[in-house]
C-alpha cells in the first residue's frame, strides 16, 4: 500500500504542476526541495528516537502523508474553482516538500524496525521477495494512475483525473498506516 501511494503520487505530481500552470523553475524547485528536504529530515528523524518510540513515529508520519496527498488532491479543485491559481503552484511545491519530510523523518525508524522484526539470516530472502512485490505493486499502481489520467485527459478533464490518482494515494497511504 506504501508503494502504491508513493507510485502514484510521485509519478503523477509533475503533471499536476503543469496543469497547475507551473512554470519551469517552479518544477525544478518542486524536485530541488523535495529532494533536499527528505535526507535533510532523516536527521530529524534520528533525534524523534531519543523522546518516541520507532513505531509511533512511523505511525504519525505516515499518516501525515496520507494527509498530504488528499490536500495536493484538493489542488485540482481549488484551481478549477478560479482561487488563487498563481499561488497553487507554491503551495504543491510546499505541499510536496512536506510530504519529503514526513518520508524523511519516518527512514531511520522504519530502517530499525525492520532489523528488529526481520531476522539477520532471514534478511537477504524476505527484502527479495518484498522487493519483487513492492516492485509489481507499484507497477500497477502506475499503469492505474496512467489509465486514469488518460480517460480523463482525454475528456478534457485531466485535473479531475489527477485529483483522483492523489485521493488513491491518500487512501493507499492511508491503508499503509
Amino acid at each position: 500500500a506504501a508503494n502504491a501511494s508513493t507510485s502514484l503520487g510521485d509519478t503523477y505530481v509533475i503533471p499536476l504542476a503543469t496543469a497547475l500552470k507551473a512554470s519551469s523553475m517552479h518544477i525544478g524547485f518542486l524536485n530541488a526541495l523535495s529532494g533536499l528536504a527528505g535526507p535533510v529530515a532523516q536527521m530529524y528523524g534520528e533525534r524523534l528516537l531519543e523522546r518516541y518510540s520507532r513505531k509511533k513515529i512511523i505511525l504519525r508520519f505516515v499518516l501525515w502523508q496520507a494527509v498530504t496527498w488528499l490536500v495536493i488532491a484538493l489542488l485540482s479543485l481549488v484551481f478549477l474553482k478560479g482561487f488563487a491559481q498563481s499561488a497553487l503552484p507554491i503551495i504543491l511545491i510546499a505541499l510536496y516538500t512536506l510530504l519529503a519530510v514526513f518520508g524523511g523523518a519516518i527512514y531511520v525508524s522504519w530502517f530499525s524496525r525492520m532489523g528488529d522484526l526481520v531476522p539477520e539470516k532471514e534478511r537477504g530472502k524476505y527484502f527479495g521477495k518484498r522487493t519483487a512485490v513492492v516492485g509489481t505493486v507499484g507497477l500497477l499502481a502506475m499503469l492505474l494512475g496512467g489509465l486514469i489520467w488518460d480517460i480523463y485527459e482525454g475528456k478534457g478533464k485531466a485535473l479531475i483525473g489527477l485529483s483522483i490518482i492523489f485521493v488513491l494515494a491518500f487512501l493507499t497511504r492511508l491503508i499503509s498506516v
